[in-house]
């Protein structure tokens, strides 16, 4: 049983490591996203000109 103890705080440390890649993994998905709705954006708003101007 003392051993399980001795282990837990590398558990603890490795589980923070595996959690702080995932907000870094989160964050960059997150400015992917992002852009991806950027460039959706422009792309509708060039589709409603061309609907506007009758070139759909």
């Amino acid at each position: 049983m003392n051993d399980d103890k001795n282990l837990y705080p590398a558990m603890v440390g490795k589980l923070r490591d595996m959690l702080a890649d995932s907000n870094i993994q989160i964050a960059a998905l997150q400015v992917q996203i992002d852009a991806l709705a950027k460039e959706n954006q422009q792309l509708k708003n060039q589709l409603e000109k061309d609907d506007e101007h009758g070139n759909a």
